[in-house]
């Protein structure tokens, strides 16, 4: 496996791909024991990954032990015979504390999830006791057979 520089054709085939899904399985740990769950996430230019999620999950509780996780993107509508297509990512996340960047998720997941539950600031604080995670790539590896040849899938270092 050949680790990769991102180039603009690369980032245009990851973010079409991100784009067109919105949930993701993000694992976590304590450092003792794992854990997954399953997320609704944004992304940005640079790729970070971001999801809301209540600060009392075990997922959040985990990240603010030990802030390494990783996740995969991929549709289970996939069958056995067809070409397979998943993304991985490891990384840390952290809470997003900016207010200002909490409001811009806020926008940002409000056109991103049209038709769905639209997301006000003070009940995600207030009520649902929720905020945004984000997730700085370290790593991302692209399986996709339509593009890429089996040996050679994808990694990029971030």
């Amino acid at each position: 496996m050949k680790k990769h520089s991102l180039n603009n054709r690369d980032r245009k085939i990851l973010t079409k791909y991100v784009d067109s899904l919105s949930l993701m399985s993000l694992a976590t740990t304590n450092g003792k024991t794992l854990w997954s769950a399953t997320v609704f996430y944004l992304y940005d230019e640079d790729l970070n990954i971001y999801f809301l999620s209540a600060t009392n999950t075990r997922h959040c509780k985990n990240i603010s032990r030990k802030n390494d996780v990783s996740l995969t993107i991929a549709t289970s509508s996939q069958k056995h015979k067809d070409k397979k297509v998943g993304l991985q990512i490891s990384g840390k996340a952290n809470k997003v504390t900016s207010l200002k960047q909490t409001k811009d998720l806020i926008l940002m997941w409000n056109s991103r999830f049209k038709g769905g539950l639209k997301i006000d600031y003070k009940i995600m604080i207030k009520i649902w006791k929720s905020r945004f995670y984000k997730i700085e790539p370290k790593e991302i590896q692209f399986y996709n057979e339509k593009l890429y040849k089996k040996e050679d899938l994808k990694i990029w270092k971030m």
